[in-house]
């Protein structure tokens, strides 16, 4: 007399998809385009030494596309200029430091640094107590290593004009969050994430030989291309890729109550 239901963070459903659904009643996620995107893959793609068969479809009547709750209950502005000790007067940058780091150097990310210096950005670097050390020279000018709920990577999208991301699939969070993204690719494995997402408006991929020593003008070019945060366009994309509600924790708990009335008969 149970209810399971397999809730996915991020793409880390991949590689367990067949094994689980099975024995769930429910799984869900964000958006139905982030499992439509698995049968576009080649028929056989290795995620982290784990093959994974794509020629199987990810397409369920379990699966529930709600949103995901790490997007819930976001706090203000105000409450995160001052958790984070910031100026609410300068522009921000939030740059997600990538987690495959043989593909680049130091001098390759100081150079980014200094085209997003010239640019007016201070610059908050954010990484994971998970992640491996990131040397003082490249913390940026505001550096933050944690994992809290809510969830701080969009908090500090919620206060940044800007956010870098390297082979992430934080792009959906920028979506989300309204804020203009640039990818710098570090990932060279040959299979790309939430390859729908990609606009030149709004999230845009820069290949690993481009950006390591790209020059400012036309790192500018790219970044002057973008949407400002928050701007219209950024509701059309939302709408159509992603969800407009703020409460996915409230739909799941409304279905639920909705598709199994017995299990809340003595909730008030």
């Amino acid at each position: 007399n149970v209810v399971t239901i397999s809730m996915t963070e991020h793409m880390n459903f991949w590689a367990v998809y067949h094994h689980y659904i099975d024995n769930v009643n429910y799984s869900l996620f964000s958006n139905i385009n982030m499992v439509k995107q698995m049968n576009t893959f080649n028929k056989k793609t290795n995620v982290g030494g784990v093959n994974i068969e794509t020629n199987k479809s990810y397409l369920s009547n379990k699966n529930l596309y709600f949103g995901n709750t790490k997007f819930d209950n976001i706090p203000d502005t105000e409450f995160i200029i001052n958790k984070f000790n910031l100026n609410k007067n300068d522009k921000y940058c939030l740059f997600l430091y990538p987690k495959m780091r043989n593909n680049f150097s130091v001098e390759n990310i100081l150079n980014i640094y200094s085209h997003l210096k010239k640019l007016g950005f201070k610059i908050i670097v954010k990484s994971r107590p998970k992640d491996h050390k990131i040397e003082e020279i490249l913390q940026g000018d505001i550096f933050i290593k944690s994992d809290t709920y809510p969830n701080e990577s969009l908090q500090l999208m919620k206060i940044s004009d800007l956010c870098i991301i390297s082979s992430s699939s934080a792009n959906e969070e920028t979506v989300f969050s309204k804020i203009p993204c640039i990818d710098l690719i570090s990932d060279l494995r040959p299979w790309e994430r939430n390859q729908y997402l990609l606009d030149e408006k709004t999230y845009v991929r820069i290949e690993n030989k481009d950006w390591k020593d790209i020059k400012f003008e036309n790192f500018k070019k790219i970044y002057q291309k973008l949407e400002k945060k928050n701007s219209l366009y950024f509701d059309e994309i939302k709408t159509k890729y992603l969800f407009t509600h703020n409460n996915t924790s409230k739909k799941i708990f409304d279905f639920l109550k909705e598709k199994h009335p017995e299990y809340f008969k003595n909730i008030i």
